[in-house]
């Protein structure tokens, strides 16, 4: 009996190690199914999930399904629309920095009125009706236009130079004994605001419901367009505010460009468009709009001046050379070969010139960069801005001769007759920051060609696209 006793309490003790597996079965307190398996209150589908598309900005997320009013101003955009993105994050996609252009034009022709020039400043003249045509022609509409002239006459920072005595720095210029505009110193023709135009697809208004008031300065956007406009209705019937009466668009530019020749022979074109959106001139008031595209088109048979150093236009200043243009190439342009101006022989080839750089020690131009970055300041992005240059042509080489007293001379890179054009070296670095590839053949135009259309056109082309993309 006791043998059996213990034969039972020793199977006893085998079988109790298996009597505890109750513990871990699939249906005790910690198996796959309790409290904290994938069913439970922690887990994919719990109330503290980020579930995307119950329209509960769940924490993890950005939005859901719909914004809070964010825009993409409170991001750092310029513009756009804000989206909420099917992953219930910010989508950008529809953000930019680009502003947002209306459909408005500013044009500035900066024109050379040196002596050599009244044959180009006549060709400009002549060809304006195609810069107006290609507009309507590509966008329908001719969009509100500020069109401003200046001349390439700036400060010498003394006044003992004959020619240079009497420079206008950038501010805008009317013209002499022109009948219009009439008032300002640069057309303004616009749509009325705030009024309703109906028009056909083929572009004539059939209907509107514009006044007076719709002219007025307090109509538009504040510190667009100056007082004193009137309503006109333009050859489609369309109403238009204008600066100007009893003449076209182009017979009144016509006037405004003739700027004359007796400005000074050292062309700073450059810091010209530099004052005329920095000094404050009066004249400029209302010209530069925030929201309108930026159009500049140079004219110049000579290369850019803008000396940061005056010391540039002392006559007495034996070190840098003959008093004249060349001192301007020399030193505002550097080549791959150093500069040599007692040079054997006939004429001086030289290759791969530049402006020089900022930090070009010898430089006493200023640097393109300077253009470039303020440009950029004033509109925002690069583009929104145009430029082109009616100048002479380079490809990045030239050559010097002698004049008739044995100083260094730069020769034309074309020619018109008698006349013609230096090599545009410091204006075709400034397109260039500018301007695409495939638009640089309208966009740095020869100005002994006798038809300035394609660079007008060129550049109308480019401004219409821009601001229908809008």
């Amino acid at each position: 009996m006791k043998k059996h006793r213990l034969l039972l309490t020793g199977l006893f003790l085998l079988l109790l190690p298996l009597l505890g597996c109750d513990d871990t079965q699939s249906n005790n307190t910690n198996n796959i199914n309790n409290t904290n398996n994938v069913n439970n209150v922690n887990n994919l589908n719990n109330t503290n999930n980020v579930t995307c598309g119950n329209q509960v900005v769940d924490p993890g997320e950005d939005c859901d399904t719909q914004l809070a009013g964010e825009t993409c101003e409170d991001f750092g955009f310029v513009q756009g629309t804000l989206a909420c993105g099917d992953d219930c994050n910010y989508d950008f996609t529809g953000c930019s920095n680009i502003p947002l252009l209306q459909y408005s034009l500013d044009i500035l022709f900066v024109v050379d009125d040196s002596l050599s020039m009244s044959e180009e400043q006549l060709k400009l003249r002549d060809n304006f009706n195609r810069f107006v045509g290609i507009l309507k022609d590509e966008m329908g509409v001719i969009p509100s236009l500020h069109v401003g002239i200046i001349t390439t006459s700036v400060s010498l920072g003394r006044d003992d130079i004959t020619t240079c005595q009497a420079p206008t720095d950038g501010k805008l210029m009317r013209g002499v004994a022109c009948a219009n505009p009439m008032s300002g110193n640069f057309i303004a023709d616009v749509e009325p605001k705030g009024c309703e135009i109906e028009r056909s697809p083929e572009g004539q208004c059939t209907s509107h419901t514009c006044t007076q008031q719709h002219c007025a300065a307090d109509a538009f956007e504040v510190g667009s367009e100056p007082d004193g406009l009137a309503l006109f209705l333009d050859d489609d019937g369309c109403p238009r505010c204008r600066n100007y009466e009893n003449e076209g668009l182009t017979e009144v530019f016509s006037c405004m460009a003739d700027v004359g020749v007796e400005g000074c022979g050292f062309e700073q074109p450059l810091e010209a468009l530099h004052l005329s959106y920095t000094a404050g001139h009066q004249e400029n008031e209302y010209f530069f709009r925030d929201s309108a595209y930026l159009a500049v088109v140079f004219v110049s048979d000579e290369d850019d001046c803008s000396a940061q150093n005056q010391g540039l236009f002392d006559p007495a200043s034996e070190a840098l050379g003959n008093f004249g243009s060349f001192r301007c190439t020399q030193w505002g342009i550097a080549c791959d070969q150093p500069w040599d101006t007692g040079f054997v022989g006939e004429t001086m080839d030289m290759t791969g010139c530049v402006a020089r750089p900022e930090s070009d020690s010898e430089r006493l131009l200023y640097p393109i960069s300077r253009y470039v970055d303020s440009l950029i300041a004033l509109k925002g992005h690069p583009a929104v801005i145009s430029l082109a240059a009616i100048v002479g042509p380079t490809d990045g080489d030239m050559t010097i001769d002698r004049d008739t007293f044995g100083n260094p001379h730069l020769m034309y890179s074309c020619t018109d007759g008698d006349s013609g054009a230096v090599p545009g070296i410091r204006f075709h670095d400034l397109v260039t920051a500018f301007t695409l590839p495939a638009d640089r053949e309208w966009a740095f135009y020869p100005v002994c060609e006798s038809d300035y259309s394609p660079a007008l056109e060129g550049i109308a082309r480019n401004a219409a696209l821009a601001m229908m993309e809008k």
